[in-house]
């Protein structure tokens, strides 16, 4: 996905280096959908072209256990909550990380998919 110019300084320079290589350990398929890069998304029929999702939301935390490969569906949805004015949006993902509380007692179900994948594959997220 297209990093919006003014989020561009928050990402660091060697970004598209991390990013082609969190594609490449996915094996090219969305870590949640498991489509491939360049073939037909399994929901929209779209040509996937993947992405690299900051579970956090968090541009400036890299550490590879906060990133994922995706789908540019499956990370529209993620995004999806981000989007709207802070009044509309409710509890934030990264609040609830400042409050000590695990995401997943308060997260979306994609969130959810995408901790408990996390944990199934690399251990646990994070030790709160």
């Amino acid at each position: 996905m297209p990093i919006k110019p003014e989020k561009k300084k928050l990402y660091p320079p060697n970004w598209a280096a991390i990013s082609l290589l969190i594609r490449q350990q996915a094996g090219w398929k969305c870590e949640l959908c498991k489509s491939a890069q360049n073939k037909p998304q399994i929901v929209t029929g779209g040509i996937v072209i993947l992405t690299v999702h900051h579970i956090n939301g968090d541009p400036t935390d890299n550490r590879r256990i906060n990133l994922i490969a995706l789908c540019q569906c499956c990370h529209n949805r993620l995004d999806q909550p981000f989007r709207h004015k802070p009044k509309e949006r409710g509890v934030l993902f990264d609040d609830l990380w400042k409050e000590g509380m695990k995401p997943e007692l308060k997260g979306d179900i994609m969130t959810n998919v995408i901790l408990k994948k996390r944990e199934e594959t690399r251990g646990p997220v994070c030790q709160l």
